[in-house]
């Protein structure tokens, strides 16, 4: 901002007002539009949210509550198998305070405008009012409006000059209190998990690592170096946007059947 603003006052007094009124100084940008290239920013606006609008509105049409009877109804022993009581401890300030000072202080913040490295010069006190809106959001189901806006950053995955919104990661930036209670709750929550999960089921989950499995997988592929008649194939496959594409009525509901405690899915 210091540098644009000497550039303009020096060169070109009118390009400060652009630029502060959002303007479009930097160096051009391309996006595919079809089979053309749009430089236009609010066209390439609305081309990342057709590209992603397909992606997070693809079950729109689709009824969650009869998707999960249907599914409740499927595997209905294996989730009686699987179900573990789950028993949680109280939510208090403390949690809040603690895992606010284990977060980086330049970590983005969401749209409420709180920022980790002002958050955490409060006591431990001062985090009473943020912990009594998760306990009301346990209780009732109900959050503040603005935590309830995600706002989300498109990130390219390459560096290509050329624009792709198919090559382009949505990152979605939640609210700092919505984002240290489900961390807090995560945290609780890790014992149960471990008893749900099955044993093969190994990343996303505490002190389960994928680790083991790349060196038996590593070791199998190996195995047979010295046969040249053997050929050893790896396949790897990625879910096009596989988190996006999970139902969280659905997903939250299968966890309930294997005893994901209420107020978690409530809130």
């Amino acid at each position: 901002w210091k540098q644009k603003l000497r550039i303009s006052s020096r060169t070109d007094r009118r390009a400060v007002h652009r630029w502060i009124k959002g303007g479009f100084t930097g160096a051009a940008k391309l996006m595919k539009h079809g089979k053309t290239v749009t430089g236009s920013v609010p066209t390439m606006l609305d081309v990342i949210a057709d590209r992603m609008g397909a992606i997070y509105n693809k079950y729109q049409g689709v009824d969650p509550s009869e998707m999960l009877d249907n599914f409740l109804l499927k595997y209905h022993v294996g989730i009686q198998d699987t179900f573990r009581e789950c028993k949680l401890p109280f939510l208090t300030p403390h949690d809040f305070f603690d895992a606010c000072q284990k977060k980086p202080a330049c970590k983005a913040s969401g749209l409420d405008q709180w920022r980790y490295k002002d958050l955490q010069q409060l006591p431990p006190k001062g985090w009473i009012p943020f912990h009594l809106v998760a306990v009301m959001a346990e209780a009732t189901g109900q959050w503040p409006q603005v935590f309830r806006c995600v706002s989300v950053t498109c990130i390219t995955k390459n560096d290509s000059p050329i624009l792709d919104p198919d090559s382009m990661r949505a990152i979605g930036v939640s609210c700092v209190v919505y984002s240290l209670w489900s961390s807090v709750r995560f945290h609780h929550l890790s014992h149960w998990m471990n008893d749900v999960a099955p044993p093969g089921l190994l990343g996303g989950l505490p002190k389960r690592t994928t680790d083991l499995s790349e060196i038996q997988f590593s070791h199998t592929l190996h195995e047979h170096d010295g046969d040249e008649s053997q050929k050893a194939v790896a396949i790897f496959i990625d879910r096009l946007k596989c988190f996006d594409l999970v139902i969280p009525q659905v997903a939250i509901g299968i966890a309930k059947s294997v005893g994901l405690p209420p107020l978690i899915c409530r809130a």
